[in-house]
């Protein structure tokens, strides 16, 4: 979630809350003005009943809604924040625990292996590799020195 939804969200739920809040009152103020001189029990009795059931149900979707706007704030900073790019530094690879990539060049075409750790640190390369400020011309080289299995036929991925 960026800062601006973050902000946002929270103004509008602090908003939302006082809101609330003053219509209970507004509603409670009603009815002992306007509904209680009148002195019909049966009438003030089911009067106070709606207010006080709308006003459950009122505060239940305020802190249902609430409780989604936090989760979804949760959720949004769970995901993975990518290294900046920068010329000194150039690429910094995130490796997966546990990774295992091995590759081999047939008649048929370039054949990648790898586990789940493997996948996944392949996809953070790639998408590493795609960030708007690394120039075009960069490449990530792998090899079995370097990351990938014995036997495994060296593979360079190079932005254009």
């Amino acid at each position: 979630m960026k800062k601006w939804q973050e902000v946002s969200g929270c103004v509008i739920f602090g908003l939302g809350a006082v809101i609330e809040l003053l219509l209970v009152c507004n509603a409670y103020l009603d009815l002992k003005y306007i509904v209680e001189p009148f002195d019909i029990q049966d009438i003030i009795e089911r009067m106070y009943l709606s207010v006080d059931a709308l006003s459950c149900a009122m505060w239940i979707n305020y802190f249902v809604a609430l409780g989604l706007f936090v989760y979804l704030w949760r959720r949004g900073n769970r995901e993975k924040k990518l290294p900046k790019y920068s010329s000194s530094d150039g690429l910094i690879l995130d490796w997966v625990n546990g990774f295992e990539i091995k590759s081999n060049v047939s008649e048929d075409g370039m054949v990648i292996k790898a586990n789940k750790e493997g996948l996944l640190s392949l996809a953070n390369h790639l998408t590493n590799l795609a960030q708007a400020d690394v120039p075009p011309g960069t490449h990530i080289h792998l090899d079995s020195l370097n990351s990938l299995e014995d036997g495994s036929d060296n593979i360079i991925i190079e932005k254009t």
